[in-house]
């Protein structure tokens, strides 16, 4: 297990940076207005051409999400890693207060981050019994929570799952989110 600062550091430590998209022109290069390329600020390499209106979550900053709903500061990353070149993202960890008893056994519920930057996930987090260390066991804790997978991120109500679209207000409704999340804990 380890903190949010390591995994910022480890595993987390490149941004993606948005660029203007170009496609040659008759004559010249031409911006295509409505649309932005994110591209890994580490090695420049292309994550997704995206709508002008996409929202980017850093995935360094979205753990600040998962650190809030441990009432205790100590949030405990499990697991933590990137797939298809960084397009996609999860965070696993363990909340110590969250643990409960149920028939005489201690039960650790997991918290799952996942995000994307390639519009294929939006921003959520839930509780998960799947221990996440692939697109597989991604994929398994994602349906188990009732999340429909492939294709774009889908809007729509699923309980118990905090959900923020990618959208130009992402930023401000994560940041009422993790004041909510702070209050409730």
């Amino acid at each position: 297990a380890c903190d949010s600062e390591t995994l910022r550091n480890l595993v987390f430590d490149w941004r993606a940076e948005e660029r203007p998209v170009l496609y040659q022109g008759s004559d010249a290069h031409v911006r295509a207005d409505g649309y932005k390329a994110l591209v890994r600020s580490d090695d420049g390499r292309l994550l997704c051409i995206a709508p002008a209106t996409y929202g980017v979550v850093q995935y360094a900053d979205a753990l600040a999400l998962l650190d809030t709903a441990s009432r205790d500061g100590k949030t405990r990353y499990v697991t933590a890693g990137t797939l298809d070149e960084g397009r996609r993202a999860f965070a696993l960890a363990t909340i110590p207060s969250a643990t409960f008893d149920v028939a005489g056994a201690e039960v650790k519920p997991y918290l799952l981050l996942s995000t994307s930057h390639d519009a294929s996930l939006a921003l959520r987090v839930h509780f998960t019994g799947v221990y996440v260390v692939c697109n597989n066991t991604m994929t398994a804790a994602l349906l188990d929570a009732g999340v429909s997978v492939g294709g774009r991120a889908q809007a729509r109500h699923i309980p118990n799952v905090i959900m923020l679209k990618h959208t130009s207000k992402v930023q401000d409704r994560l940041a009422v989110v993790t004041r909510l999340v702070e209050q409730a804990t």
